[in-house]
């Protein structure tokens, strides 16, 4: 993990600008930097509901902090090419 995203992650977290299950989805990213992910790819990963993923991903996104790295086939929907996000450095 890059320090820069660290301190950045982290002050996020303590300044109450995002919420718990924001946090959770934003350590994903912050975590694995050189990764992209899809929705679905995020609730097998952290256990979230995608009820939950989807909205608290387009949040994350209008915040600035994740953007679009394109798309791709999702290795847990694996029928259908999805946009995937990564952190946005």
């Amino acid at each position: 993990m890059q320090e820069t995203s660290l301190i950045a992650y982290r002050k996020k977290l303590n300044d109450g600008s995002i919420g718990r299950q924001q946090a959770q989805i934003l350590k994903l990213f912050v975590e694995h930097p050189e990764c992209n992910y899809t929705n679905s790819e995020v609730t097998k990963l952290t256990g979230i509901k995608i009820s939950t993923v989807c909205p608290r991903m387009k949040e994350l996104r209008d915040n600035g902090l994740l953007i679009c790295a394109g798309r791709r086939m999702c290795t847990v929907v694996k029928d259908s090419w999805v946009n995937c996000w990564r952190l946005n450095r």
